[in-house]
């Protein structure tokens, strides 16, 4: 890294290196980093510069995945006697060798250039008015190619995907400030544009009579099962704002903010919202009687604002009629000619679509005490969600499966705390320590505002899990209140379709059977009850050291999880698995999951225990130590730092999955958190007046994460 300036422009450039291997062969990932950041004032009220960086990511390499090498037996050999892999070494199992996967021709890189070109003028003769015009530009280029030998009969399969997408933004904005003995203004107008253009191929080709050049020549696949496939969108943004703070003596602060924003992908009649907002905040600490009677108080604020917020996470085209081909939908004459290409509609229109609105009241106060050894906030915030956007699930029968519609209302309310303390500070020694809690609570208020049953209430929407009075994140199944043990059997009172080592369900209405409408209920939610974390800073001398606990609780019905559900037949060797966790067997009756083996059951074992994925984590942790400087003054440099860092070291938990935080259960199929570490150097020089930072090296190793 170099930096430096002067008072007529300044530099910065950077490069940097990632080179990251994770857990499972050719699993690895290296990127490289340029930025470029220059400014230059031509005039006294005129400045232009450029910001811009390069990004380059390289995933090449295929890896096998976690299934493939977890649903083989632990005995079965890799390799034969001759030392060559052995192409299917489980004849019970309908995969190749992993150890194949590493050997496909595989590339996977991605660029990614930016460049933001901007001017700040003051205009001349009025003081106070400002004008910066932004203009960037984003180009993301993509390259995906793969051959896979072993494919197709081991007959060999490639493909070649090439993407890019561009985007440009440009942003106008005028802002006045100006003082009026104890007044002051600040008003600021935006009015900017977003544009988004996408396009990608993808050629397709399978059995291969020479595969020596592998995705570089597909045409020497079979020409008759040769494919190409072609997309593009764009998508376009226009947004206007006008924002104006208007303040009384330091004390006192009111401000007023208008947004206009349009989207394309809304229909004709809804693509533009008007979100408007207001908010105040008074600091009594800079009233007279505080300063008087608390000389201990630095701030004291108190913050209170209400106003809309538009959120637009529907698909580009999603207001419109989709229509797709393919020969699966084609047309056969039954003269023994080819299938023809025949095309369907793929997706329902809703030209009604229109943005979800969001309106909140938030409250807050700022505090400090003892010189800033103590300060912190307290946050309250109460919210309506209108119009969500959400994809409804339709029968079957209708020929799709969802589509989105804009439905009901959300209510949210939550409380937010933050602590920031200096419990020990002196000439050699501190101590920082940083508090954080959090809580949130949902509920649907409505949905779609009908009552089709006559009961003289809105209908739930159970086929998509939304219930009202309840939070969104619903679960809702089967309870299971147990295990059938080898006493019912022998007593012959377990029902037909459940055998003794598996879930005993609770028969709700009491009918000796077991039905989707009857027999399930609402189990918990899958938010969190509560967060809170906890970060420590600690220097003596030229050492540090820090470390940051993050926490997700679910106190009595929140945040749980369903770690067994991925796993049909969890401890079947040749099925998917080689874990060790807590099975029904006779001589454990109290397990936590059901038996082994092969077996059916009734309802397909869905319902399977559903568990809180509470936890504490070690999630960051720092040593470093800065060489004297009266070591550094001789060489000119200004500060030498060596330092290691630990990520996700420890993790206390219940849950059995892969990771509570991200909810991934025990899927063959995903991959576990990694634990990593980083050595780093970093070396500033100076020269003259201005300090340059030459050199930032880190390496890092990743291992696996483990659950206490």
């Amino acid at each position: 890294m170099l930096e430096g300036g002067g008072e007529t422009g300044s530099y910065f450039f950077s490069l940097g290196l990632t080179d990251q291997q994770n857990i499972v062969k050719n699993d690895n990932y290296k990127r490289y980093n340029y930025r470029v950041n220059l400014d230059s004032k031509v005039m006294d009220w005129l400045t232009v510069g450029i910001q811009s960086f390069l990004t380059i990511g390289d995933r090449s390499g295929a890896s096998p995945s976690l299934s493939s090498i977890i649903g083989l037996p632990p005995l079965a050999p890799a390799y034969n006697e001759s030392g060559d892999i052995i192409p299917i070494p489980y004849s019970g199992r309908a995969g190749v060798n992993p150890l194949l996967d590493v050997q496909q021709q595989d590339l996977e890189k991605d660029e990614n250039l930016f460049g933001l070109i901007y001017l700040d003028a003051d205009i001349p003769f009025i003081e106070g008015l400002n004008y910066r015009l932004n203009f960037s530009q984003n180009l993301l280029n993509d390259k995906n190619y793969n051959f896979n030998p072993n494919a197709q009969n081991f007959l060999g399969a490639g493909y070649k995907t090439n993407s890019s997408q561009y985007i440009y933004s440009i942003d106008n904005i005028l802002s006045y400030v100006k003082d009026f003995e104890d007044h002051s203004i600040n008003a600021t107008l935006l009015y900017g544009y977003e544009k988004r253009q996408f396009e990608s191929s993808t050629g397709t080709s399978i059995i291969f009579g020479n595969d020596v050049l592998g995705y570089n020549k597909l045409e020497a696949g079979q020409a008759d099962l040769q494919t190409v496939d072609s997309d593009a969108w764009e998508e376009t943004s226009l947004y206007a704002m006008m924002r104006v703070v208007y303040n009384f003596k330091d004390r006192y602060t009111l401000t007023g903010t208008v947004r206009r924003d349009g989207f394309s992908g809304f229909g004709p009649e809804n693509k533009f919202a008007v979100f408007p907002s207001v908010a105040a905040a008074w600091r009594i600490s800079e009233e007279n009687f505080m300063k008087e009677n608390l000389t201990v108080l630095d701030e004291l604020k108190l913050r209170a604002s209400y106003g809309e917020n538009g959120n637009r996470t529907v698909g580009r085209y999603q207001t419109l009629a989709q229509i797709n081909s393919s020969f699966s939908n084609g047309y056969f004459y039954g003269d023994g000619a080819p299938a023809q290409i025949g095309q369907f509609i793929s997706s329902l229109p809703n030209p009604n679509l229109k943005w979800e609105t969001t309106r909140s009241l938030n409250l807050g106060l700022d505090f400090s005490l003892f010189n800033r050894r103590i300060a912190g906030n307290i946050e309250y915030y109460n919210s309506n969600t209108f119009d969500l956007l959400y994809n409804i699930n339709l029968p079957y029968l209708n020929g799709f499966s969802s589509t989105p519609v804009n439905i009901g209302e959300l209510k949210n309310n939550g409380v937010e705390l933050a602590l920031n303390t200096v419990p020990i500070r002196t000439q050699d020694f501190s101590w920082n320590l940083n508090l954080n809690f959090s809580r949130n609570r949902n509920e649907v208020v409505t949905i779609l505002g009908k009552d089709n049953d006559g009961d003289g209430r809105e209908d739930d929407l159970i086929a998509s899990g939304i219930f009202i009075g309840e939070p969104f994140g619903v679960v809702y199944d089967f309870n299971t209140i147990g295990m059938w043990q080898v006493d019912d059997f022998n007593a012959g009172v377990i029902p037909d379709g459940f055998t003794y080592g598996t879930y005993k369900v609770e028969d709700i209405n009491g009918d000796g059977q077991y039905t989707a409408n009857e027999d399930r209920k609402i189990l918990g939610y899958t938010d969190p009850s509560y967060r809170f974390s906890i970060q420590n800073s600690i220097s003596y001398k030229n050492w540090g050291f820090s470390f940051f606990i993050n926490s997700i609780q679910g106190g009595k019905d929140y945040y749980y999880g369903q770690p067994g559900s991925s796993l049909p037949n969890p401890d079947n060797i040749t099925a998917s698995n080689l874990f060790d966790f807590d099975y029904w067997t006779p001589e454990n009756p109290d397990a936590r999951y059901k038996q082994i083996g092969f077996y059916t059951v009734a309802l397909g074992e869905t319902y399977s225990p559903y568990v809180q994925r509470d936890f504490v984590r070690l999630q960051d942790a720092t040593i470093s130590y800065n060489l004297p400087t009266s070591l550094l003054e001789k060489l000119n440099i200004s500060r030498l730092k060596l330092f290691l860092n630990g990520k996700n070291l420890l993790t206390f938990t219940d849950y059995d999955g892969w990771d509570p935080e991200s909810g991934a259960g025990l899927n063959a199929g995903a991959y576990p958190l990694l634990r990593s570490y980083t050595v780093g150097l970093s070396l500033n020089f100076k020269k003259k007046h201005h300090e340059k930072t030459y050199l930032l090296y880190t390496h890092r190793a990743n291992s696996l994460d483990f659950f206490l």
